[in-house]
């Protein structure tokens, strides 16, 4: 069936495919030019052939390829098939460089591109500060292409008109709301592209005013704003802190704050900038983000302050109250935005179990929709609770009444609805068996075993595994969480629906 498939539509798959990976060959080829500058100890045909061969090599391939292949009308099933493709091949490309500049095995490299491109964060590197700075630039820099959406780069270059462009755009997964439904797929994506940018240069130019060297600030600029959380020192933002930087406590603000605009609809920001600031709070996702973060800061600021001892009695925590506000409000930005950032590791013992249910519960809701952030995302997370009241009212109104469901004054289309309660139920069976897999393959705990797959799922990056266990796991574990990684980032349903045999008919 996939071949018969692949042989009816091979002239649009091949044009759409070779055009998303011209664009991904071109930016591969961005690293080696930071390797001239910076890895002089690294001779320049070894990073040549880390970046610049398989770079124009897969533009050229790909060039012959829109060559080749003809910008046909395309299908929804065909742009699923194209996405994921793109993504597939984008990790494998990508893990070239990480296999003949570092000691990472095979599986490891294609781990940590998967990790980059979709701004999971996890990281097989046990000393990350003595990577290459190739390496490093690289891992930052997959994250921010990952972020910005490689298709919808792909709207810009080969944007043609027409159902194709509005297909792969859905296809990608900037679904539910855009914050302006009236707009078409072209200037969705310039608008998106436009934020991300200028957002990406007003947190560079803050960071290097706070006396962070150029390469530190454009590092944490391509992660902060993708959302994706790579840093490029091992104990992550709480480096600065440690090395007694003087502007620390300001850097972790302005980190935290861009954290929140990355997870906030990109599309809100355009209001924003032509002057209606009212999205930030008139409509249901954005009030309940509001919710989540200061409630879910409360509650680990207080649960870090008043913690139980021996018997039946409770204590004040002896820890500094500006100590744990500060930590705890980094760490719930950081997680409710699925950065991954940390200024302290998740398992430490600081974090009480309730603080930690806390971390797993915002692992699976997310972000907004339409933001670079992973997770289920928060507008659905509304969607079901609107849900359940809806059942409820139907109930005591009678069978015969009918209770539409609103978001915001808009009736959810009962598609959607189905479609969403299939996303949730997928959601939860991937990381059940995915957690399950990982506690067959490994001597981690129930606890541990499941928030790597949630983390995976929700592409946040931090979970309660030690890194020297988790660098250790079992090569099946390490796929299946790539798994995890793809399909959380493509919002699952292009991902299965290319494993189901129904889609070849």
């Amino acid at each position: 069936m996939l071949k018969k498939y692949l042989i009816q539509r091979s002239s649009a798959i091949l044009f759409y495919v070779s055009l998303l990976m011209f664009a991904a060959g071109l930016f591969l080829c961005v690293p080696f030019f930071v390797g001239i500058a910076y890895d002089h100890y690294i001779p320049c045909a070894r990073l040549a052939a880390a970046f610049l061969l398989p770079g124009v090599a897969l533009s050229v391939l790909a060039l012959i390829g829109t060559l080749v292949g003809a910008p046909e009308t395309i299908t929804l099933k065909d742009a699923m098939f194209i996405c994921t493709a793109a993504w597939i091949l984008f990790s494998l490309v990508g893990a070239i460089p990480f296999f003949i500049l570092t000691t990472l095995p095979p599986e490891d490299a294609f781990f940590e591109s998967v990790s980059g491109i979709t701004t999971t964060g996890f990281t097989m590197f046990a000393d990350i500060a003595h990577q290459p700075y190739s390496i490093l630039f690289w891992r930052s820099f997959s994250q921010w292409l990952g972020g910005i959406g490689i298709l919808s780069v792909f709207l810009l270059i080969g944007y043609k008109g027409g159902a194709a462009t509005n297909k792969l755009f859905y296809a990608e997964g900037h679904k539910i709301t855009t914050g302006n439904p009236g707009q078409g797929p072209f200037q969705r994506a310039l608008g998106f592209i436009a934020v991300y940018g200028i957002t990406s240069i007003v947190l560079f130019i803050i960071l290097m005013a706070l006396d962070l060297n150029f390469f530190d600030a454009l590092n944490h600029t391509l992660t902060t704003v993708s959302t994706g959380g790579f840093s490029i020192y091992d104990d992550s933002i709480g480096h600065y802190a440690a090395a007694g930087v003087p502007h620390a406590l300001f850097i972790e603000i302005v980190i935290m704050v861009f954290m929140i605009t990355g997870g906030i609809n990109f599309f809100i920001h355009t209001q924003v900038l032509h002057g209606s600031i009212k999205g930030l709070w008139d409509n249901t996702q954005m009030r309940l983000f509001w919710a989540l973060l200061f409630g879910g800061g409360a509650l680990l600021f207080f649960s870090r302050l008043y913690s139980p001892t021996a018997g039946m009695h409770n204590h004040i925590n002896t820890e500094s109250w500006t100590v744990s506000l500060r930590e705890s409000a980094f760490q719930i930005v950081s997680f409710i935005t699925t950065t991954g950032y940390t200024t302290r590791t998740v398992s430490d013992p600081v974090f009480t179990v309730i603080g930690q249910q806390l971390f797993l519960v915002l692992m699976i809701i997310g972000g907004c929709s339409g933001s670079t952030s992973g997770g289920f995302k928060i507008i659905r997370i509304a969607v079901l609770f609107k849900l359940v009241n809806q059942r409820l009212v139907k109930i005591n109104s009678g069978p015969y009444h009918r209770v539409p469901l609103h978001i915001d004054g808009v009736i959810v289309p009962p598609e959607e609805i189905r479609r969403i309660i299939v996303i949730f139920f997928v959601w939860l069976c991937i990381a059940v068996i995915g957690g399950m897999v990982t506690a067959l393959f490994s001597n981690l705990s129930a606890w541990e075993s499941f928030s790597g797959m949630f983390s995976a799922i929700g592409n946040i990056g931090p979970t309660f595994i030690d890194q020297t266990d988790f660098i250790a796991l079992h090569p099946i574990v390490k796929y299946t969480l790539c798994f995890g990684m793809l399909a959380g980032r493509l919002e699952l349903l292009p991902v299965l629906l290319i494993l189901n045999r129904q889609f070849y008919r």
